[in-house]
């Protein structure tokens, strides 16, 4: 895959700034964190995560919604570096290739498909994804992580299914909030192959297991967490009617699959 990087620098600490990336002018990743690493001139990425708390323990960890694969991490990684040391603020990876109009379709395949019934907090929620994003052609490849499944009426009462990607609360002028995509498709082509795929193994998931009438107190508090990731999505329906979709890992030191935990240890 290749693809172009916009950085914002802020230099507050050890925190240099935040970055977003397209990846094969299809697929996009907003808030990624940059920090400086332990080594001299070393830098770490973070990816956007969210926080789920362990529903036995209590304890709260902090999970990736998007992890890269270690040659495509390794080539962002090294890119983001390079800007910080050219003071650049745009970057593509191959800009001569991503000008073109015919650009490979990126493909999906779901890894892991979670159904369920939300409960009396999340009454509509059937479940979460798990899918990769992958050029077919390379090993690069993006996993996407706590994609929501919903179950929710249309206007003529008709049930239908609504997949959603992860958004973040963003505090605005006046004390109000509103929602940023934090990774999304940006081609109605993707879009559409997303949520087709989503829902079409979400129903072979239910008919293989089944679905639980109510989900039990401990699933609901692991779930409630989760939930707050994706709250507020636009949502894809079985229709594609004004459709704005929107928002193996090696630990290594310098990885991009760092955690949220990991980053707050290097700003120490």
């Amino acid at each position: 895959m290749e693809f172009n990087i916009s950085f914002k620098p802020i230099n507050k600490g050890k925190f240099l700034g935040s970055a977003n990336v397209t990846f094969d002018n299809q697929f996009k990743i907003n808030g990624v964190s940059v920090f400086a690493g332990k080594e001299e001139g070393a830098v770490s990425v973070v990816m956007p995560s969210y926080k789920k708390i362990d529903p036995v323990s209590g304890n709260t960890e902090y999970q990736p919604l998007v992890v890269l694969s270690k040659d495509l991490g390794n080539r962002f990684r090294e890119a983001i570096k390079g800007m910080i040391n050219d003071d650049l603020n745009h970057y593509s990876s191959n800009p001569e290739w991503l000008k073109a109009n015919d650009l490979p379709h990126l493909f999906t395949s779901v890894k892991c498909i979670t159904p369920f019934t939300g409960g009396e907090k999340n009454p509509n929620l059937r479940g979460f994804a798990n899918l990769s994003v992958f050029d077919g052609k390379d090993n690069d490849i993006i996993h996407l992580n706590s994609i929501c499944i919903r179950e929710v009426k249309n206007s003529e009462g008709q049930n239908f299914l609504t997949v959603s990607m992860p958004r973040e609360k963003v505090p605005v002028k006046g004390g109000q909030f509103t929602w940023h995509d934090q990774c999304h498709p940006i081609t109605k082509e993707l879009r559409d192959d997303i949520s087709k795929l989503v829902r079409d193994e979400y129903r072979k998931a239910v008919n293989e297991h089944g679905t639980p009438d109510k989900a039990n107190e401990a699933q609901n508090t692991s779930v409630n967490d989760e939930v707050s990731a994706n709250e507020n999505t636009n949502s894809l329906n079985e229709e594609f009617i004004e459709t704005d979709l929107s928002k193996e890992l090696d630990n290594n030191e310098m990885d991009v699959t760092i955690g949220i935990d990991e980053a707050d240890s290097i700003m120490e």
